[in-house]
């Protein structure tokens, strides 16, 4: 792990969210309650669709945004600067950076719950013991 992924981690309380092998491309300093989040989305999903419904969504809605994110970096060979997280988040029907950060580590949350996912090398979260 390089030093600037160590210095990320002490520094964000979120920790570093992945899918599909991708990290999420905003990386928050400020603490968002995302298990809550997800939670509340979830509950609130299960009034309408069934629990296999709602996996389907959430897979798809997060299988959309790394390829989208996938798509737009791809000129720049994959690395995601400032103007592809612009291009990104306008693509995304205009998405604020908070906001889209909030989608992406509370749909991974969500994968994570329903055992779509497993927190391994490629999806999940990453948080640094500071212990």
């Amino acid at each position: 792990m390089s030093s600037t992924c160590i210095t990320t981690l002490l520094a964000t309380p979120n920790g570093l969210c992945y899918f599909n092998g991708t990290a999420c491309p905003i990386v928050s300093m400020n603490y968002i309650p995302f298990e809550k989040i997800a939670m509340d989305i979830l509950k609130a999903g299960l009034k309408e669709y069934s629990l296999n419904e709602l996996k389907n969504i959430h897979l798809q809605q997060m299988t959309d945004m790394e390829n989208l994110l996938i798509k737009v970096c791809k000129n720049d060979n994959g690395v995601t600067t400032d103007k592809n997280i612009k291009k990104w988040l306008k693509k995304m029907n205009n998405q604020t950076e908070a906001g889209a950060e909030i989608l992406w580590y509370s749909n991974v949350y969500i994968l994570l719950k329903l055992k779509i996912i497993k927190n391994d090398n490629n999806n999940g979260m990453m948080f640094c013991n500071t212990n």
